[in-house]
């Protein structure tokens, strides 16, 4: 057997740093698709950090107003191609809202027509968005708004980086929001 420790044998593995967006770009983009379809999607990213796999079957009933969290029950998976009852860490997570987040929820739930879909962020048509539409829809709306083009998970990252630079959270803020 060849030993993996040895120098000669050990894969090299490229490291390419994640893009994300300065805090101003984030302000940016989230005033500039405050209107648009896939505005949830970009909001949900930027400003809570959640991972696609929970924006895209995120229910109205998840979404804690009064105690300004968001309830993680469910996750899609893509290569299964179906919603699983538990998330990434296997088991429910409750993730804080900021408040502007949750205004925008507020106005959004307001806005969307009762009993057309029970989802936070739907398709057209009302069903679950797929992860084709969201990933080109975030990176039009990125070049629309003339910010660094990201993808949704690097809109997770621009979260930290955005609660960084602000002030607004610790190290360990961050740790407990991923």
């Amino acid at each position: 057997q060849v030993s993996p420790v040895k120098k000669k044998y050990r894969p090299v593995v490229l490291k390419q740093e994640r893009k994300f967006l300065k805090p101003e770009e984030s302000i940016k983009l989230l005033n500039y698709t405050r209107h648009e379809h896939l505005g949830p999607v970009v909001w949900l990213g930027l400003l809570a950090g959640l991972r696609v796999e929970a924006i895209h079957p995120l229910k109205w009933g998840s979404v804690e107003f009064e105690s300004s969290e968001i309830l993680i029950r469910e996750a899609y998976k893509r290569k299964e191609k179906e919603v699983k009852p538990f998330p990434k860490g296997k088991s429910w997570e409750r993730v804080p809202m900021p408040e502007m987040l949750a205004d925008f929820l507020k106005g959004l739930k307001v806005s969307q027509k009762a009993g057309d879909s029970d989802l936070v962020c739907p398709s057209e048509n009302g069903v679950m968005l797929d992860y084709s539409v969201i990933l080109r829809g975030v990176k039009n709306l990125c070049r629309e708004a003339g910010v660094t083009v990201v993808t949704p998970h690097e809109l997770r990252h621009s979260c930290t980086e955005l609660y960084m630079q602000l002030g607004e959270a610790s190290v360990e803020d961050i740790r407990r929001l991923l």
